[in-house]
């Protein structure tokens, strides 16, 4: 496995402060609630929601520690003990949270100046009434992005 950094792999800041950095710069984008979920103790995903046009929206993000978890602790050689694991996990959890806030800063600040808009950037979170995401239900279902159309040579 390859030892190239990950992005924010250093991060000693705390996911419950990520996940609060996330959420105030999410008010200062028009949200108009915004919740942190927790699943035994520890901090997984946020719900929102914004009005996209004329439209008020809910949404809900999650934080998939568990691959970057999967990571980490790959890149480890020999014996990892239950307190490394825990640590690794600690770590895993940090990363993500901080990796969270700088895609939800990115993607606001391209909405401010008109490159893209909120539900161009935020559709994969929409939720649907008491169901799965937008891109949860595209998974489920396995749809596939069709290939694009090779257009001729002129």
């Amino acid at each position: 496995m390859s030892k190239k950094p990950i992005y924010m792999e250093t991060t000693e800041i705390p996911a419950e402060r990520s996940a609060a950095e996330v959420s105030t710069v999410l008010v200062q984008a028009g949200a108009t609630s915004v919740s942190i979920r927790y699943d035994a103790g520890r901090i997984v995903g946020m719900t929102w929601t914004m009005r996209v046009g004329p439209v008020e929206l809910p949404f809900s993000m999650p934080a998939r520690v568990e691959p970057l978890y999967q990571v980490l602790l790959k890149r480890r050689t020999g014996f990892t003990d239950n307190a490394a694991k825990i640590r690794i996990r600690a770590q895993a959890e940090r990363v993500a949270w901080r990796q969270l806030l700088r895609w939800v800063q990115a993607q606001l600040a391209m909405i401010e100046v008109g490159m893209v808009q909120r539900a161009e950037v935020f559709m994969p979170y929409i939720q649907q009434a008491d169901g799965p995401t937008f891109f949860e239900f595209f998974e489920s279902k396995q749809m596939a992005l069709p290939a694009p159309e090779k257009k001729p040579d002129v």
